[in-house]
């Protein structure tokens, strides 16, 4: 008898229908599963087989065909198994034949139990956009509840028999976990505490470095690329695992689209609005840091998607992985292309890298002698490119002289940031301001902020960009970075004294500082 049920297989983040096509005929015990199968898939037949057997059904003594829609789609993971289950069940008449709103999602354990797969929480986000009507049967799991409350037909079961048990008797016999379902909500207004914030990373712990303060909250509310250069010692990681504390929380948008990502790469999705903080070792290949494999799955820019991307020792890092952070940087996505698809994943991250200026760590210190000679300097500073390299907005040289000063002599055009709530607070306001200018500009039809400059700052511009020799990126960078700091200052206009701040921001290079010192 043939039968089909629906279910969802995926090709990195974008989901698909497949329809479970079942027939069961006499003959020779024979089980054939066709329509471009992988290696995972081609092993649900012992599952299944167990699974129906344990779970008190019959395994039919014929010739099984299961065929996977469209054939030409090639289909992974195990969260076809139970479709494959309910078809071989209702081929067999041991159910009735199921409708074609429900789809089945989860992997079946050996004694009949419903298991979460890699790329759950997306595949029932796909099947429940299908139809208003569709019911989707997936495993209990913590990783869709996010899921329950927004819709009535995602419906969790523990096991086979739970599931085939509904269908029979048209009952919700559905058994959920026992404790209490709460999902993670995004407040309707933006606090200036994050849930889920580390209470011992706070700005406050780091004392002077003020142009490097300065530097990481610009970074924080424009998105600017940081890098960061100095001796060791001098702070450059503890100040980048405080950048996380200055972002905003995520959104209820960009928090459903993490945790499709995370649910493709089968990893714990965090419980909390804090965004992702991914600080991978030098040694990651290419393959981690980008993404990839024969299935490819999301690397580590994909994993910082909506929030910070931190490489130490940047240096360090293979030539190849660093020069492929160019194109995610630019558009804020990477597609990976294999001979029989091509995935593409969200990578809009914010990057902050941390470096010693030479093999020894000490070139340019105005405490330590560098024991390096110029062409060792060079060599090991040639690991960069020149165009990721232009892709920072901002650099700045962190001396590693341990200095103390109060908070009174503070310079005012630095803002006496003491504590990241405070950094948060001003970080709030200026992305406020930003969405109401740029907003206003639409409505203006403003071609470019060079249009809006005064004509004082319009000629240093020009100024700056023909004696720099700056190229079209570096300038509309600068521009960027000088608009942002406006921002922070509660102003719309740029002054001169904005780009003034950015163009420096941007001339602290590694390299120049420390070949300055030799």
């Amino acid at each position: 008898m043939y039968t089909v049920v629906y279910s969802v297989a995926l090709s990195g983040l974008n989901g698909f229908l497949v329809g479970v096509e079942g027939d069961v005929q006499n003959g020779l015990p024979a089980f054939e599963l066709v329509g471009l199968p992988a290696s995972s898939l081609r092993e649900a037949k012992e599952r299944v087989r167990s699974a129906l057997i344990n779970s008190g059904y019959q395994w039919p003594r014929g010739r099984i065909v299961i065929s996977l829609s469209p054939s030409d789609w090639r289909k992974n993971g195990t969260g076809l198994d139970l479709a494959i289950a309910l078809t071989i069940l209702s081929a067999t008449q041991q159910i009735a034949p199921l409708s074609s709103h429900h789809i089945a999602l989860g992997e079946l354990a050996l004694d009949g139990s419903l298991r979460g797969f890699r790329g759950l929480y997306t595949a029932a986000e796909f099947a429940l956009q299908q139809s208003r009507q569709a019911v989707v049967i997936a495993p209990s799991s913590d990783e869709i509840q996010p899921l329950y409350s927004e819709c009535d037909n995602l419906l969790p079961f523990n096991n086979l028999a739970n599931v085939t048990g509904w269908l029979c008797d048209g009952n919700a016999q559905r058994h959920t976990t026992t404790r209490t379902l709460t999902v993670p909500t995004a407040p309707a207004h933006i606090p200036f505490t994050q849930q889920g914030v580390n209470e011992a990373f706070d700005l406050s712990d780091m004392i002077g470095q003020r142009v490097a303060k300065r530097a990481l909250l610009i970074a924080a509310a424009g998105n600017h690329a940081l890098l960061l250069c100095g001796p060791p010692g001098s702070g450059k990681s503890m100040l980048a695992e405080r950048l996380n504390t200055l972002l905003l929380p995520l959104s209820q948008l960009e928090m459903s689209s993490l945790r499709q990502i995370y649910s493709v790469a089968g990893l714990p999705m965090q419980d909390h609005s804090l965004r992702p903080f991914r600080s991978p070792h030098h040694t990651v290949s290419t393959q981690g840091l980008l993404g990839g494999g024969a299935q490819p799955r999301p690397g580590e820019v994909s994993l910082a998607h909506h929030g910070v991307l931190f490489l130490d020792e940047l240096p360090e890092f293979s030539r190849q992985a660093l020069e492929g952070l160019r194109q995610p940087l630019e558009v804020g996505s990477i597609t990976i292309a294999r001979s029989s698809l091509s995935c593409t994943f969200p990578s809009r991250f914010l990057l902050i890298a941390a470096m010693n200026p030479c093999p020894c760590g000490y070139a340019g210190s105005h405490t330590h002698a560098c024991k390096c000679d110029a062409q060792a300097i060079r060599r090991y500073q040639a690991k960069l490119s020149g165009p990721l390299l232009d892709r920072f907005d901002l650099s700045v040289w962190m001396e590693s002289e341990y200095k103390i000063s109060s908070p009174e002599n503070e310079s005012p055009s630095y803002g006496k940031i003491l504590t990241s709530g405070d950094a948060r607070e001003r970080i709030l306001q200026a992305r406020l301001l930003r969405e109401r200018h740029e907003t206003d500009a639409k409505r203006r039809l403003d071609p470019s902020i060079i249009a809006s400059l005064a004509p004082e700052t319009r000629e240093l511009y020009s100024r700056l960009v023909n004696q720099l020799h700056l190229n079209m990126r570096s300038a509309k960078r600068i521009l960027s970075v000088a608009q942002t700091i406006s921002y922070l200052d509660n102003r719309i206009e740029i002054n001169p004294a904005d780009l003034a701040e950015a163009v420096h921001m941007r001339a602290l290079h590694p390299i120049e500082n420390s070949f300055a010192e030799m």
